[in-house]
């Protein structure tokens, strides 16, 4: 041995760090932020729909057709989808009647957006002191709002998507 020594080399990495970084950048936002923009609109799509239902609900369900079609002492009319559970079990164990036969003139009432059915506190509706609301239960799935609520009360509670009838 002459006393020179080999310096040992590592081959050319494939990857660049820079390219690494960017890949690693591109996966993270594949794996966190488009799907959280995935479910944010899908979430606001589903709100618009259900507004947009109880809304073509509460048209068709002119105070006098609603009760006239609705037998004597019905206290919510539902629609098909699964009843939601409620805070106030009034809204569960309530005499009910199809919501699609009160409101015979809306072409095809199905479920919410989230597979509930639509409610209407009819019961409610010779109380002056109380608000008369077509509802979703919305996201949660459960009906926040009080089955006699008071009339001044200006919105749906929580998460409930509702139009006020009276």
């Amino acid at each position: 041995m002459t006393g020179t020594r080999e310096i040992a080399t590592f081959p050319k990495p494939a990857v660049s760090i820079p390219v690494l970084v960017l890949a690693l950048l591109a996966i993270a936002i594949l794996a966190f932020v488009l799907p959280f923009g995935v479910v944010r609109t899908l979430h606001a799509r589903r709100l618009a729909a259900a507004a947009a239902d109880v809304g073509m609900i509460a048209r068709a369900l002119a105070p006098d057709k609603a009760l006239l079609q609705a037998p004597a002492g019905i206290e919510v009319l539902i629609g098909p989808g699964v009843r939601p559970p409620a805070a106030d079990q009034i809204w569960t164990n309530a005499v009910s009647y199809p919501l699609g036969v009160a409101a015979g003139s809306i072409p095809e009432i199905g479920p919410d957006p989230w597979g509930n059915a639509y409610v209407v506190n009819v019961g409610a509706w010779n109380s002056p002191d109380t608000a008369v609301w077509v509802l979703s239960a919305g996201p949660n799935g459960r009906l926040d709002t009080s089955f006699r609520p008071p009339a001044r009360q200006p919105d749906p509670a929580n998460d409930d998507c509702g139009v006020r009838l009276h």
